[in-house]
């Protein structure tokens, strides 16, 4: 191949990538257009990050610690968000730093190297694997939950070839910011020092150390900040249940039909039915993937299997409210998006590099998956995707200083704050 030749299509691949990345940001924000338009802080986001950046010193407000752990992403967004531009506009900042956290995912895909995703056709399925895989809205462009999307960047980087330069330093930033942002991504600590092991490879042990060193911050936040809310431990019969609501039947069947059966599941759970069919059918499928995933001989299948459960079994041992909770489709959602996503990049894998009747079956569960998760993509986000107005809480505000501006969502009366005299504020502007 000539080097024009070769160049031409270098530069058609990039046009090809940067339209791809387009149009998944334009698919993330046309989700719940209401976040733009009426301009949007979610819960903590507002209450807790942008009330603390808006009132503290900056650097108490960067290291604030709420829930027990400091999630830099959110006191960075409500940062600059605080500090950017006027008031009106200030949900707009961190909204923006959200979606730049949400195409992170994307771009190491697509810089991945991974030789089953150079094809055109199957990185699109990737892509959309991210938007239809236990797509909750609850981690759809707020900084408190870019942490979840952190932890899947993470697991990417583990499970993808290791690069150096300028992409390195990129993936290498992404692993700082991951551990101090929330736990999620410190689970995988373990595996990626194994792999540094496996693979006799430096880069891996650098990444590793990033993600134990700043980890080990976090745990320190974690350890002198205990958050009573938090009931850390979840039984093995209870866990093989939320993997079957959560990890089976909602990405199979969809939300709705799913929050049937998981209804009827706690019924049984707390009169203490029997639940053998529901964990026996879990330890087939568990079986199964597990098997047809080593069998590839596939490291990036591998590894996103191994990520995914990792994420999926810490984040559920360690999950704010009751467990059994866990159960109601939609609870603790921001728990099974990272997992759900590397389960459903982990059947994409198995599916290019098995043969016969394998790769036909899981390529068409690919296919059904992401019918599924798309045809629920825009359905029941009332509750994350409307609420207030922003201009009008600031208005309302401004004529009255004693005012509890309010956040998203709307109801109860419980996401508001008290943002001071605006005379105070208004050189800051």
């Amino acid at each position: 191949m000539t080097s024009e030749a070769s160049g031409t299509k270098l530069s058609t691949s990039m046009k090809f990538y940067t339209f791809l990345l387009a149009t998944y940001a334009v698919l993330l924000l046309i989700r719940m257009p209401d976040i733009l338009i009426k301009r949007r802080f979610w819960a903590e986001e507002g209450e807790v990050y942008f009330h603390n950046a808006w009132n503290e010193r900056w650097y108490d407000a960067l290291f604030a610690v709420h829930s027990g752990y400091l999630n830099l992403s959110a006191s960075i967004a409500t940062l600059l968000a605080a500090h950017l531009v006027p008031l009106e506009f200030a949900p707009l900042v961190s909204t923006t730093f959200a979606l730049f956290i949400q195409l992170c995912p994307v771009f190491l895909l697509i810089t991945g190297c991974v030789e089953w995703l150079r094809n055109r056709v199957t990185l699109t399925l990737a892509l959309l694997l991210l938007l239809a895989c236990n797509n909750t809205g609850e981690v759809w462009l707020n900084s408190i939950t870019s942490q979840f999307h952190l932890a899947l960047c993470a697991a990417l980087i583990l499970a993808l070839p290791a690069a150096g330069g300028w992409l390195g330093a990129f993936r290498a930033g992404l692993l700082v910011l991951a551990p101090l942002s929330g736990p999620a991504s410190i689970f995988l600590t373990p595996l990626f020092f194994l792999r540094a092991w496996l693979d006799r490879s430096r880069a891996r042990l650098i990444q590793g150390g990033l993600l134990a060193a700043f980890g080990v911050l976090q745990v320190l936040m974690v350890a002198l900040h205990p958050d009573p809310g938090r009931s850390v431990g979840i039984g093995p019969r209870l866990l093989i249940l939320v993997m079957y609501i959560k990890h089976l039947i909602e990405p199979l069947f969809g939300r709705n039909y799913a929050a049937r059966v998981a209804s009827r599941l706690i019924e049984t759970v707390t009169s203490g039915g029997p639940v053998l069919p529901e964990i026996t059918i879990t330890l087939i499928a568990i079986l199964a993937i597990v098997i047809t995933a080593w069998k590839t001989a596939d490291p990036v299948v591998n590894w996103l299997l191994a990520g995914g459960a990792t994420i999926m079994a810490l984040s559920y041992f360690g999950s704010l409210a009751p467990h059994i909770g866990l159960l109601v489709v939609g609870g603790g959602g921001r728990y099974e998006y990272a997992p759900g996503v590397l389960f459903g990049l982990t059947l994409l894998g198995i599916s290019k590099r098995s043969e016969g009747w394998v790769k036909a079956i899981s390529t068409v569960l690919v296919i059904w998956v992401i019918v599924v998760g798309m045809h629920d993509y825009f359905r029941d986000n009332r509750f994350f995707g409307t609420g207030s107005t922003w201009t009008k809480e600031i208005s309302r505000w401004r004529a009255d200083p004693s005012y509890r501006v309010q956040f998203w969502p709307v109801g109860g009366g419980s996401w508001r704050s008290q943002l001071g005299d605006p005379h105070l504020h208004d050189g800051g502007d």
